[in-house]
């Protein structure tokens, strides 16, 4: 599921809308919130394997480094033609949190 997940981000972020439809949005908006559970998730699994530290410790590391990919995620995609937004940043601290 998790790697389904990371072969569809790049096709949903490219994907074009030609009928500027309000379902498509919609779909596509609402996909921030179960990438970003996916990537915390992920993040934190290959953390946990990796080092032998407290709960707490992974979990913080976890959410710190998603927090930062989805800002920067948000700051980079005005300079590849898209626009960052804040709205879009919130729904990625809820799939974080």
């Amino acid at each position: 599921m998790v790697l389904g997940i990371f072969v569809l981000i790049p096709l949903t972020a490219t994907f074009p809308n030609p009928l500027n439809e309000v379902l498509w949005k919609l779909v596509h908006n609402a996909a921030h919130v179960p990438v970003f559970i996916s990537i915390t998730w992920v993040i934190f699994l290959i953390y946990s394997r990796r080092n032998k530290t407290t709960f707490l410790k992974m979990l913080l590391f976890s959410l710190l480094l998603a927090g930062f990919l989805g800002l920067s995620i948000e700051l980079i995609q005005p300079f590849i033609g898209r626009t960052g937004s804040v709205s879009d940043m919130l729904k990625n601290i809820l799939g974080i949190s």
